[in-house]
């Protein structure tokens, strides 16, 4: 798939953004979070990830969902409200991934 733009990211349907999402590297998803952040008012990327982390490590009970906890945290801590309700989900399934691409990058260099 060719690169998204940011436009991209909010009109495509869930399918094909999960698609486009997953076939990303942590670079290309950075710059997407970081601009939907932008855009709801966050100022500060590397501080709004920092909560989502700490957020996600002081919640760690079973049973907790985590999409939810970013989703929150994320609803709670972006200045500007957003216009359309399924964004946060959008932005949260991004920092989700990221996370999770980061946290295999981790592990991979551990085992070297």
């Amino acid at each position: 798939m060719t690169t998204l733009s940011h436009h991209d990211i909010i009109k495509l349907n869930e399918k094909e953004l999960v698609a486009a999402l997953k076939s990303m590297s942590t670079n290309e998803l950075e710059v997407h979070a970081n601009n939907i952040m932008h855009d709801l008012g966050g100022d500060d990327y590397g501080t709004i990830m920092k909560l989502v982390m700490q957020t996600l490590e002081q919640d760690q009970h079973a049973g907790s969902d985590r999409f939810k906890t970013i989703q929150n945290v994320l609803r709670d801590n972006l200045p500007n409200k957003a216009h359309m309700s399924d964004i946060y989900e959008r932005l949260a399934s991004i920092v989700m991934l990221i996370i999770m691409q980061k946290y295999r990058e981790i592990l991979s260099t551990k085992k070297s």
